[in-house]
């Protein structure tokens, strides 16, 4: 035999064992035409569990991306305290099937203790599984003595604070590695 008439022959064995292994299309069809109550009784109750689970016990699964921007919206100077209400976006996506929003951001400075900021108000929106939607922070800051800012602004460091966000359920929001805590941002001191 030559190694065509072999070839030939293993690629026969190989489509009748495929076709040994491979349900008869009619036979499939007679076969659920037979026993739909029963696979129904098991399909059913499957999907039912799904749809519990997701309107009971399911939690949307907001992450933190990015901050992107920062707009100044008014700047007020009165002797040494300098107040400016400003807002900056921040990007979240939802990893979970449940929407949620963002609902509360604090800051925490971790730079200058004579600067305080305070939020005043976040944008809910909400968040669909899978969506990134970038999120305004609205937000005043304070500072007591703009010498100290000149000085630190001259020596080129920056404004260091936390992000700590927390969904509608009250969960911290995680960045996407899945590290739970704070997110640090820097902006300079520069006016």
């Amino acid at each position: 035999m030559n190694k065509k008439k072999r070839r030939q022959i293993r690629e026969r064995k190989k489509h009748e064992q495929l076709r040994r292994w491979l349900p008869d299309p009619k036979m499939l069809q007679a076969f659920f035409a037979k026993n739909w109550p029963a696979l129904g009784a098991i399909v059913v109750p499957v999907i039912a569990g799904f749809v519990i689970y997701y309107m009971t016990v399911a939690q949307p699964d907001i992450r933190f991306v990015t901050e992107a921007n920062l707009e100044v919206l008014d700047h007020q100077q009165k002797g040494n305290i300098g107040t400016s209400i400003q807002k900056l976006s921040i990007r979240f996506k939802n990893l979970s099937f449940r929407p949620g929003y963002v609902d509360k951001v604090e800051f925490v400075q971790t730079s200058v203790t004579s600067y305080v900021l305070k939020v005043l108000e976040v944008e809910k929106v909400s968040i669909g599984w899978g969506e990134e939607k970038e999120i305004w922070v609205k937000y005043t800051d304070t500072y007591h003595d703009e010498e100290v800012l000149t000085e630190q602004e001259r020596r080129g460091e920056d404004l260091a604070f936390e992000v700590r966000a927390y969904d509608n359920t009250g969960k911290l929001i995680r960045d996407m590695s899945g590290a739970v805590g704070s997110h640090p941002i820097k902006f300079s001191f520069k006016r």
